[in-house]
Formats: structure tokens, sequence, C-alpha cells
């Protein structure tokens, strides 16, 4: 009988370190500087940091049209320029950047290693994500979804930004 007690002390007591150490979830490892909320928005942290790191223009990886000015240059599909609240996309005209529409920003943040995150949705209701890239901080990763545990199957190269 004792055996058994003993037994059953130590199992409950394992399979509590268990769960214990087993309970991280990516919204421990994720620090978040603003989030748009029903009732407005919420900042937890200064944004200053970050509006200085993604300050300028931003340029998808892909290529998408010919500059009307100089017909032998290529420019990418579209030219990417943050605000606070919104992620702009548009086109160069000469050094002028036109807007063609925005996505509405719903959290920045960092991760534990310190990676910027932004996750926005667009009108349509699809969500996505930029994350600063571990290799380059000039780069930002694109991944269609707000949900991390699948950002590798989701990963889009071409629709990833670089600083311009």
């Amino acid at each position: 009988m004792k055996r058994k007690v003993l037994a059953l002390a130590l199992l409950c007591a394992f399979s509590t370190a268990l769960l214990a150490c087993g309970g991280k979830t990516a919204d421990d490892s994720f620090s978040v500087l603003y989030e748009a909320t029903s009732e407005g928005t919420s900042e937890s942290s200064d944004l200053s940091e970050f509006d200085s790191y993604i300050a300028g223009m931003w340029q998808t990886a892909s290529i998408g049209y010919v500059d009307e000015d100089d017909e032998d240059s290529m420019q990418p599909d579209y030219y990417v320029q943050f605000t606070d609240t919104e992620i702009n996309y548009g086109h160069l005209k000469g050094d002028e950047f036109v807007l063609d529409h925005s996505d509405e920003i719903s959290t920045i943040g960092r991760t534990a290693d310190g990676l910027y995150r932004i996750q926005a949705g667009t009108e349509s209701g699809g969500q996505y994500t930029f994350q600063t890239s571990e290799d380059d901080p000039d780069v930002l990763e694109y991944y269609e979804t707000w949900n991390e545990e699948v950002f590798s199957e989701v990963y889009r190269a071409g629709a990833s930004l670089s600083r311009r």
C-alpha cells in the first residue's frame, strides 16, 4: 500500500513538473508595443524605437511593373511605408509615393529574441504578419497568418520587404 501511495505521489509530482515546463505559449515570448482594440488603441511601451527602425521606404522582393520614366527599369510590386496604425502600399511616380491601398495594423511587438513583429489585417478580413529576419534587420519576412505555429508553412519570400 505504501508503494502505491509513493508511486502515486511521484506520478503527481512528475505530471505537475511536465505541465509547468510545457506551459509556455507564444504569448509568453511576445511583448506588445501597440495593439488596436475595439475601444481604440492601447500602448504598453514607447513606440519611438520601433518608429525609428521602421522609418523610410521599404519594397517587396517581387518585381511587378516597368517604370514609366525608364522602360528598362523593373519596379517592385509595391513600395511600402509604415505608420503607427497602418501599412501603406503604393508605387513611385518619379520620387513621389503614390498610395494604392492601406491595411490596418492590429499589433506591433517584439519577440523574446528582440525581433519586431507587425500583425495587420486587410479590408477583406485577411490576416498577415511581417517579422524582422533573424539574418538581416533590413528585411521584414512576410507570413500569411497571425499564427506563429504555422509560420514555416505560410512564409512568402516574394511578399517580404527590404529596406530601400
